[in-house]
């Protein structure tokens, strides 16, 4: 196992979330709660800066009480293509990881922020299309590996759908710093 010093780090918190994602939203909602709470209790915790991508998280943080740094982004037309086609392909990944601090895609901001390490709450790409150290969180994987339950995964997602997880939780495992 290994340790990870957290200490006046500035830790890039990835929300993309919205209410109607259900179980995975109500997470990040938890989590978000839990990081604003270490802030105010700890003196040397990490720096959070929130990435967020729609209007609810916007309102969140507005009101919050304590003044909570985050910037609303919104992923443009390049950033999504080279996203879509660098889970494909591993070369197109590390092509993709190698381009994406230039200034015309979205991601710029997190080396302009000179962030150390970046956490996504939900299994977003994120970590592991950054060159970024990353945190990430993988959830729900018994929906995939407990054929007893009843529930078949493949029958109601698909093999093409089943195909892309598979790929974006072992992208997560090789790059990721950390996993939850």
């Amino acid at each position: 196992t290994k340790e990870i010093q957290m200490r006046n780090k500035k830790i890039g918190i990835w929300l993309n979330t919205h209410p109607n994602y259900g179980g995975a939203h109500q997470y990040n909602v938890s989590m978000v709660f839990m990081l604003l709470e270490i802030n105010k209790k700890y003196r040397n915790s990490p720096h959070f800066v929130f990435f967020i991508t729609n209007n609810f998280w916007k309102n969140y943080f507005q009101n919050q009480s304590d003044k909570v740094e985050y910037y609303f982004i919104k992923i443009n037309i390049l950033t999504k293509i080279f996203s879509k086609l660098s889970s494909f392909n591993k070369y197109l990944l590390m092509m993709w990881r190698n381009i994406n601090h230039f200034s015309l895609f979205t991601y710029k901001i997190f080396y302009k922020l000179n962030i150390d390490y970046i956490f996504a709450t939900s299994q977003h790409p994120i970590t592991y299309e950054l060159k970024i150290n990353s945190i990430a969180a993988i959830h729900d994987l018994m929906h995939i590996y407990s054929i007893d339950s009843g529930f078949d995964f493949i029958k109601n997602y698909g093999k093409a759908y089943y195909n892309k997880r598979q790929r974006n939780i072992y992208n997560i495992a090789k790059y990721s710093s950390l996993i939850f």
